[in-house]
């Protein structure tokens, strides 16, 4: 899963269909994405989220991002 605004990069994007990526309208609930991965789940396949809202390339533990805003 992955946000959407990176998704549609198009340098990118070849990559990320090989890859299945889901991507995530941030700006809410994004029910097909939630959809998409538990669809995902149900055919035994893996789905990484980062729960922290981005990629940290610290050591550090960022405080989780809700769902909902």
């Amino acid at each position: 899963m992955m946000a959407r605004e990176y998704y549609d990069l198009r340098s990118l994007t070849w990559l990320y269909k090989i890859v299945e990526a889901i991507p995530v309208d941030r700006s809410g609930r994004d029910l097909s994405a939630t959809r998409a991965a538990l669809r995902a789940l149900n055919e035994g396949r893996v789905v990484g989220i980062f729960p922290e809202g981005k990629i940290e390339t610290s050591q550090d533990l960022l405080p989780f991002r809700p769902a909902w805003r």
